[in-house]
């Protein structure tokens, strides 16, 4: 289910801080809300099915030249970039937050679910800035990083926009994988190799 992905993820990042014999999830499984069927002939416009996970969804970019890479650890204590793109249209960092049924708001500062401010954009901003640094000295160039923030209600429609952050994406599911492609190129195809490179070398994270 999507709605255990984030309580996963902690719970694993927990596991590899403090070496532990097993992953605990301390979740509530009788207060989950039912996971959301499949829309059947619903698609995004990119002949994408409606209900296709994240992950797969940017995985269909790696015939445009994209490098995608998954649950990158970004350090020896256990944070994880969930999604990361490296292509044609710059570095982006994912990451994906399930609030079914919700009503989320985005306005140039901050991000709103159900009329509650939540920290999302203030830590994916942060993790793209820590990305910034890490591939930059290890790939000895400069390196600008966006964050991305992906919001699933489990309904088409993305989350309503007042004013796009100027430094970060907040986006639906279904706007991606389009809204990559329709990006103007940024890297050369050179660079994209270059720093694909450098993000699948182990030393690039382990060393920091």
């Amino acid at each position: 289910s999507p709605v255990l992905e984030g309580g996963l993820r902690l719970a694993a990042q927990l596991f590899l801080r403090e070496d532990e014999d097993e992953v605990t999830l301390p979740i509530d499984l009788p207060d989950l809300p039912p996971a959301p069927q499949p829309e059947e002939g619903v698609q995004d416009g990119e002949n994408v099915p409606a209900d296709v996970p994240v992950g797969e969804r940017l995985d269909r970019l790696r015939s445009d030249g994209w490098a995608v890479l998954h649950d990158v650890p970004l350090s020896r204590q256990g944070d994880v970039v969930q999604h990361l793109l490296i292509g044609p249209g710059g570095i982006y960092a994912l990451t994906v937050h399930v609030h079914l049924g919700a009503d989320v708001q985005v306005d140039r500062r901050s991000l709103y679910v159900n009329h509650r401010t939540v920290p999302y954009l203030r830590d994916a901003r942060l993790q793209a800035q820590r990305l910034e640094r890490v591939l930059g000295a290890a790939s000895s160039s400069f390196v600008s990083v966006r964050a991305v923030v992906v919001v699933h209600t489990g309904a088409l429609a993305a989350p309503r926009v007042t004013k796009m952050p100027d430094d970060a994406l907040v986006l639906g599911r279904t706007d991606i994988p389009g809204v990559f492609r329709r990006l103007p190129r940024r890297l050369t195809d050179d660079d994209v190799a270059m720093l694909t490179a450098t993000a699948t070398r182990k030393e690039t994270w382990t060393e920091q």
